[in-house]
């Protein structure tokens, strides 16, 4: 039987934007590897942060909207800047660091461990059930990213074990926070 195939014109908005999302992903990804080469994690997520946040006042700007809406307290704004704090300060400049001992390949096998996260995050703060099914998935995920991280050596160039480690523990820090 023949899978019936999607014509292009039928996508919706979300998976034009998902698709795009996810190429200019890897496009910075790759980008991020090479600047990694000459800069260091923290000092390139300053920079990536402050042109995000120039393109950010920018955007606000052009749109007419005002940086702060009403009816936000003292409270939403704490918990947005903690979450920025932990999630754009420490975990991408975490992220640089594995990125530079793994590699975009290997960066990007680690980084698939971000669905489960978000899984154990929705189970624990949002109290969303888990099924044995989506523990099974997840189950299955982290064995090929344990799987696909244990490159052999290749043309009799040994591999940097240690620094693959600590790529790989940098990784799975970063897609924890």
């Amino acid at each position: 039987a023949m899978v019936p195939r999607m014509p292009l014109g039928s996508l919706g908005a979300g998976e034009v934007y998902s698709l795009t999302c996810a190429l200019i992903w890897a496009g910075a990804v790759i980008l991020f590897r090479k600047g990694g080469e000459h800069v260091p994690p923290v000092a390139l997520n300053l920079f990536k942060n402050l042109i995000a946040l120039g393109l950010f006042l920018a955007t606000l700007a052009v749109l007419g909207k005002p940086l702060r809406e009403g009816g936000h307290d003292a409270r939403d704004w704490a918990v947005l800047l903690a979450s920025g704090a932990i999630g754009i300060g420490v975990a991408d400049s975490v992220f640089f660091a594995s990125l530079n001992r793994l590699g975009a390949v290997g960066s990007a096998i680690v980084g698939s461990l971000y669905s489960p996260f978000v899984v154990v995050g929705a189970f624990l703060y949002l109290r969303e059930p888990v099924g044995i099914t989506l523990l099974a998935g997840a189950g299955l995920m982290v064995a090929a990213i344990v799987m696909g991280t244990r490159e052999p050596a290749r043309s009799g160039v040994p591999r940097d074990r240690r620094r693959a480690a600590e790529g790989v523990a940098l990784g799975v820090l970063s897609m924890a926070l």
